[in-house]
């Protein structure tokens, strides 16, 4: 129950967080919505155990992520899209750049001071897929890939 209260206050987090401007970034209406991990078909390269469940919520201004991890932990952070990306939810260290590659392509780069944590290749496949492929590069210990489906909540 826990788990769900945090997963309903952060999928409100986006629209009150930030006020944004009228030149944001306008990602495709196909991505907006709900999509579920579908943990069966995902690979999580590094990762020791795969996590139980996964939930983004895309909305006009960004997205909120939140994932049960294999111990039953709860993660979530936030991205809001503007004239700069901005993360909430994340050390005060840490910065994203976002790029549009087509409406429905985008590359979500996270960084760590000067260093680059994550990038992140986010495409809409079809009308109920997107695929992420995340390139990690830990603090410590070797970079890995993972490669995630998201299934869009019905």
């Amino acid at each position: 129950m826990r788990a769900f209260r945090l997963l309903t206050i952060a999928a409100v987090l986006p629209a009150a967080a930030l006020v944004v401007d009228s030149q944001q970034m306008r990602l495709d209406p196909k991505l907006r919505g709900f999509w579920v991990l579908n943990v069966e078909q995902s690979e999580f390269g590094g990762a020791e155990a795969k996590p139980k469940s996964g939930l983004v919520n895309w909305t006009e201004t960004g997205f909120v992520f939140a994932i049960v991890t294999a111990d039953g932990s709860l993660y979530g952070d936030a991205v809001v899209l503007g004239k700069q990306c901005k993360m909430i939810g994340v050390p005060a260290s840490y910065s994203c750049e976002f790029k549009m590659l087509t409406p429905s392509h985008c590359l979500l780069t996270v960084r760590d001071g000067k260093s680059v944590r994550r990038i992140a290749d986010i495409e809409l496949i079809d009308a109920n897929t997107t695929r992420t492929v995340h390139h990690v590069t830990p603090p410590a210990g070797k970079p890995y890939d993972e490669k995630t489906l998201w299934v869009r909540q019905q």
